[in-house]
């Protein structure tokens, strides 16, 4: 008898025992034990032949149903995933998420899960939120570059939107200087917010501005460039860096004629308005198709000084000069309203005891808003 015939074994001995003691008697007693004990031994092997086969049976029918429940489970988790995603496209993202988190619950080995339930919850204003399930989807697979680029992403964005408050409250600190007359801190400031946020073009506008209102007519037009670099659709700072590079070439143009007449001083001359026909104060108005009010201009030499308000009580402040020769006068406006500040730039031509001219100037604000207009004023 061997483990391949334990039943042909057990079956040959059952026959050859039955009525064995009759015919054989005592003499073949030990032989009928011996063949008993080898059908008992037989017997016992097909009793755990059985058991093992039955186990085995069980073993088998348990991993097919946990294949089948597995693939119940995944067939459930890629109904939900795809039913997230479409609540994702359709811009439901608080529904998006609660179908990630059961998803997650279910199955919570699917890193495209947890890396979609961040991609909801930023795109639900929670940010920081996301950064954490970012993470998680890089753990669970370290292989995708895409779950480590949302990472950087934003960690990249919250870094900006940490130094973009920075920077407004930098900005806001900058216009204080400047609405109080501190021009160079101002410029300091604007300056040190440009160094945490490169990009913030109204600052390199602003700066121009001050270097401006300053005289530093080449070295307001090298920011004003700048800032129109930065923004190239804003016509503001593209309006400013012509501006300023016409005041430039203006001045170069003057500066010859005032040297030719210094050397020719021995040769009669024509007759030239006086200082003091000039000098004195001028009442008048200015006006825009939002603001009107009443100016008061003072000029003393080549020194225009004035100031202009309207009903609301906004007020502007001029300071500029007066070119003798040619009765053109420039001057720098800094505007103080009740809500906000504003800066800008005054043109005139004295004659005959008046003056006519134009106006404009922007406000200081993460949006700037131009307003411009006319003013006259005469003795």
């Amino acid at each position: 008898c061997t483990k391949e015939n334990w039943q042909a074994c057990k079956d040959k001995l059952t026959a050859a025992l039955e009525g064995a003691e009759k015919f054989f008697g005592q003499q073949d007693a030990a032989l009928t034990t011996k063949a008993k004990a080898l059908k008992a031994k037989a017997q016992e092997q097909l009793d755990a032949g059985k058991r093992q086969a039955e186990a085995e049976a069980k073993r088998n029918m348990e991993q097919d149903n946990a294949k089948k429940q597995a693939e119940q489970q995944q067939n459930k988790c890629n109904t939900m995933f795809e039913q997230a995603d479409a609540k994702y496209e359709s811009k439901d993202y608080q529904g998006s998420i609660t179908i990630y988190r059961k998803l997650l619950e279910l199955c919570p080995d699917n890193c495209s899960a947890m890396n979609n339930l961040g991609l909801s919850i930023e795109a639900s204003g929670k940010m920081q939120e996301s950064l954490i399930w970012y993470e998680k989807a890089a753990k669970c697979d370290p292989s995708r570059s895409l779950y480590a680029n949302n990472i950087e992403k934003t960690k990249r964005q919250l870094t900006e939107i940490k130094n973009g408050k920075q920077c407004d409250d930098m900005f806001e600190k900058a216009r204080g200087k400047s609405k109080s007359g501190d021009r160079s801190g101002a410029i300091a400031e604007y300056k040190a917010l440009l160094a945490l946020c490169p990009d913030y073009c109204v600052a390199l506008n602003n700066i121009g501005a001050q270097l401006d209102s300053l005289c530093e007519k080449q070295n307001a037009l090298s920011w004003f460039e700048k800032a129109a670099k930065c923004d190239p659709n804003k016509e503001l700072y593209q309006k400013n860096v012509r501006t300023t590079r016409q005041e430039i070439a203006e001045k170069r143009h003057e500066e010859p004629q005032q040297s030719a007449s210094r050397q020719i001083t021995s040769q009669p001359s024509s007759p030239q308005p006086t200082t003091a026909s000039m000098d004195g104060t001028y009442n008048g108005t200015f006006s825009s198709p939002i603001f009107k009010g009443k100016v008061k201009v003072r000029i003393e030499g080549t020194k225009v000084t004035g100031i202009a308000t309207d009903s609301s009580g906004a007020q502007v402040d001029f300071e500029g000069t007066l070119k003798r020769q040619t009765g053109e006068i420039s001057c720098f406006l800094v505007y103080r309203g009740k809500t906000s500040g504003g800066q800008g730039n005054a043109k005139g031509h004295i004659q005959n005891g008046s003056i006519d001219g134009t106006w404009s100037f922007f406000t200081l604000e993460a949006k700037p808003t131009e307003y411009k207009g006319t003013w006259t004023a005469s003795r």
